[in-house]
C-alpha cells in the first residue's frame, strides 16, 4: 500500500500532462481529420453495400440455375432404364448434382460401402417392394390382406451377429402402425399408373399418415387398429 500511494502522484501527474496536450487547436485538427475521414468513408460504404447487393442477386441466380440443372438432371435419369430406380440408387444419383451427372454421380456412389444401418422407411419399402412382386396377378385378394398375410410371417426373433438373437424391431414397428399402413395401402394401389409405381406411393403415404398430428381418440384407435 505504501508504494501505491508514492506511485499515485506520478500517475495524477501523467494524466494531467496529457490533458493539457489537448489544446482548442489540437481538437480543431483532430475534428478535421475525422471529417475528412468520413468524406472518405463514406463512398467506400456505398460501393460495399452495392457489391453485397450484387453478390446476392449472383448467388440467387447460380442456386435457381443449380436447381433447374439438378431437376433436369434427375428428370432425364428417371426417364432412363440404364438404372432401377430404388432408394439407394436414386440417392447415388442424386448426391453429386449440381457437381455433376447423375450417371455419374450413380457410378462414383456406388462404389462408396454404405455403413449406416437402414432407417425403418427404407426396410419397410424393400419389405413392401418383395411382397408386391410375389404377388399372383390374378389373385383376388385385397392388398392390405395381401400385406397383412406378409407381416404375419415375419419372424418375431432375429440373430444379430455378435449379439445373438434380438426382437424383430420391425415387425413390431409395422404392427404398432397398422392402422397407418393400411389407409396408405388402400389409397397407393388404385392411385399407382404403373404395378412397380406402388411400394414407392405406399410408402410416401404411410409417411404422411404418420407424421400428422393425433389426437387422443387417433392415438387409442391406432392401439385397437393394433397387429397382434
Amino acid at each position: 500500500m505504501a508504494a501505491e500511494c508514492t506511485e499515485e502522484p506520478k500517475v495524477i501527474a501523467q494524466m494531467q500532462e496529457r490533458v493539457s496536450a489537448i489544446t482548442p487547436e489540437r481538437r480543431r485538427q483532430v475534428a478535421d481529420i475525422l471529417v475528412a475521414r468520413r468524406a472518405a468513408l463514406a463512398p467506400l460504404e456505398r460501393a460495399a453495400l452495392d457489391a453485397k447487393g450484387e453478390l446476392e442477386r449472383t448467388e440467387t441466380k447460380l442456386r435457381n440455375q443449380e436447381a433447374f440443372f439438378s431437376q433436369a438432371a434427375l428428370l432425364n435419369h428417371i426417364r432412363g432404364k440404364r438404372y432401377s430406380h430404388t432408394p439407394r440408387k436414386l440417392a447415388n444419383a442424386v448426391a453429386g448434382l449440381p457437381e455433376m451427372n447423375c450417371r455419374r454421380s450413380a457410378t462414383r456412389c456406388a462404389k462408396l460401402p454404405y455403413t449406416w444401418s437402414p432407417n425403418m422407411a427404407y426396410l419397410l419399402f424393400l419389405f413392401l417392394e418383395k411382397v408386391w412382386r410375389s404377388r399372383h396377378p390374378g389373385e383376388p385378394a385385397p392388398a392390405a390382406q395381401l400385406f397383412r398375410a406378409a407381416i404375419a410371417q415375419l419372424p418375431r426373433m432375429r440373430l444379430v451377429p455378435g449379439v445373438g438373437r434380438r426382437e424383430n424391431y420391425f415387425r413390431r414397428y409395422v404392427e404398432e402402425n397398422w392402422a397407418y399402413l393400411k389407409p396408405a395401402i388402400e389409397d397407393a394401389v388404385p392411385a399407382s399408373k404403373h404395378p412397380s409405381e406402388v411400394p414407392f406411393r405406399i410408402v410416401t403415404l404411410f409417411q404422411e399418415n404418420v407424421g400428422k398430428p393425433r389426437t387422443q381418440a387417433d392415438i387409442l384407435f391406432a392401439e385397437q387398429q393394433r397387429l397382434s
